[in-house]
């Protein structure tokens, strides 16, 4: 089922999240990240991320993985690598994790995602931290 929300002033149709979406939004709320769902980044395409985190990583939940699903048929497969590909270029960090790294067959969350996340996202810190000691001329850090 979807829904309607207003984003940007615009009325938007947001479709419900996948049991995947789900689990993984109560892992987040869990563990304490902040982030935005369903986040349209890219004014001229009407793309939506599923979960928008600090730092500009993207995470995708890519359902259908293993029934040869849209995001593994040609048309749907390509859709997804220019999405990808766009938003990499533009700086962020696209994560992709199938349904089974957030949640067990019966929809409760697990972990395999959120540590991924959480270990990666700790490396990016530190090596951005690194990169910018002793830099003088630096007024920020990006991270």
């Amino acid at each position: 089922m979807k829904h309607n929300a207003i984003i940007d002033g615009k009325n938007v149709r947001i479709p419900e999240p996948s049991k995947g979406e789900a689990a993984f939004e109560l892992t987040l709320r869990a563990y304490g990240f902040k982030y935005q769902r369903e986040v349209a980044l890219v004014p001229s395409r009407k793309w939506r991320v599923d979960f928008l985190l600090d730092h500009g990583f993207i995470v995708e939940i890519e359902g259908g993985v293993w029934s040869q699903g849209r995001h593994l048929r040609g048309k749907g497969w390509l859709n997804d690598a220019e999405k990808y590909n766009t938003l990499t270029a533009l700086g962020y960090k696209v994560l992709r994790f199938a349904t089974h790294q957030v949640c067990d067959k019966d929809g409760n969350p697990t972990t395999e995602a959120i540590d991924w996340i959480r270990e990666h996202l700790a490396l990016r810190i530190e090596t951005s931290d690194k990169k910018n000691k002793g830099n003088r001329c630096s007024t920020t850090t990006s991270v």
